[in-house]
């Protein structure tokens, strides 16, 4: 398994579409980049090289035929690339977990209830530092220099534009509507900067990530470097972005499991949803995460994982996306929100076994849609270690 960090910096606003989600003459905009929109982007200039997407009729890159393999084998198998979500800011930046909470009077005091719901206390709701409201955090978390920041959410603005026909590319008679799209460059401080995301990509083997950098050198990249259109409204003068990527190595699975089980003194794992978790149960789409699921999507779980319900919490959220290959939008889905918690105790003779199964975990995900980002974890967060508790003030 190979990662590589990457780093978007959005050169034009941004548009990035949520399919069926939203109102009929209004286009609003989500404030990350899925891993779908970025896949999707990437494929489309691979095959208009190719000369076979569907709105291209000539071969504009004249990509030579040895790279269909490579296509094939980061893009249409199971084991291809996994494009992860990228998130807004620069460096670690995780969605809120649903434990964690933040005074309403200063948003930077961050608390995590996790410890205090594993070990069964009971805590107040009072911040411990200004003696505040406290409150749900939500948005996104960024590790700085100073430990644990909110992520300051990007600007957006509303265009008016009108409808263009499909056929023609020409306007389209008596229809208007409202385009909100990522405001980018923006103000940061007194600088004009562009709009950061961050996030991970993985490959199964070192043959994926030399297949996909010779599909990345031959559509324009230099340098790990790659200037590339993605969401709606490209046409329009949207959608410009520059993306950087860098090896990183992961910290090891076994070291976090030491540091959860040395700090609440029992052994614990929790999995924090990074990325929209799409799980099915009898044939619907579930919010429930048992063992039996688990070992479902990926066998070999010890039997002896079973779910901590009162360190557990849930939250549920619609998905669905746009398909430039069908120019319609992707079905409507029930899916586990990102930074939906859940808690595990296990045997600890079951270390090295369960230590495999999370390393599986990590790599593949779970899950439907995960060659785009969805059914990732963080596998035993730092935050909620890293985090004051509510008995402890800065």
């Amino acid at each position: 398994m190979k990662r590589v960090q990457v780093i978007v910096r959005a050169q034009q606003s941004l548009v990035l579409g949520d399919g069926m989600i939203g109102r009929q003459n209004v286009r609003r905009s989500l404030d990350y980049i899925p891993g779908g929109i970025i896949r999707g982007a990437i494929a489309q200039r691979i095959l208009e090289g190719f000369g076979t997407h569907r709105t291209s009729g000539r071969a504009l890159n004249d990509l030579p035929p040895t790279l269909q393999g490579d296509f094939e084998k980061c893009f249409l198998r199971a084991d291809g690339v996994r494009f992860g979500f990228l998130y807004p800011g620069e460096g670690e930046t995780i969605p809120a977990p649903t434990t964690a909470l933040r005074c309403r009077q200063n948003s930077n005091h961050l608390f995590d209830t996790l410890p205090h719901l594993i070990r069964g206390e009971r805590w107040g709701m009072e911040c411990p530092c200004c003696g505040g409201r406290l409150e749900r955090a939500r948005g996104y978390l960024v590790r700085t220099s100073n430990g644990w920041q909110p992520v300051e959410m990007p600007p957006k603005r509303q265009y008016v534009r009108v409808g263009l026909s499909r056929l023609t590319e020409t306007a389209e008679t008596a229809i208007l509507y409202v385009i909100e799209a990522i405001e980018s460059p923006s103000m940061h401080g007194n600088e004009i900067l562009p709009q950061l995301f961050s996030g991970i990509w993985r490959f199964a083997s070192d043959e994926h990530w030399e297949a996909f950098m010779r599909l990345m050198n031959a559509i324009g990249a230099h340098e790990n470097r790659l200037s590339l259109r993605i969401g709606s409204a490209r046409s329009r003068g949207f959608g410009l972005i520059d993306i950087e990527w860098r090896a990183c190595e992961p910290t090891s699975i076994a070291e976090r499991l030491k540091a959860y089980q040395q700090h609440l003194n029992r052994p614990v794992i929790t999995l924090a949803a990074f990325s929209p978790v799409i799980v099915r149960e009898a044939g619907s789409t579930t919010s429930a995460l048992t063992p039996d699921t688990l070992r479902r999507y990926l066998p070999d779980l010890p039997n002896s994982v079973q779910p901590h319900e009162n360190a557990t919490r849930v939250e549920c959220e619609l998905v669905s996306g746009w398909s430039p290959a069908w120019g319609l939008p992707k079905p409507l889905t029930p899916a586990i929100a990102p930074g939906s918690i859940f808690t595990f105790i296990y045997d600890q003779d079951d270390f090295d076994a369960l230590t495999q199964w999370l390393q599986r975990l990590e790599e593949q995900g779970i899950g439907e849609r995960t060659g785009e980002g969805y059914g990732q974890f963080t596998l035993c967060p730092s935050f909620p270690l890293e985090t004051p508790s509510l008995s402890e003030g800065r």
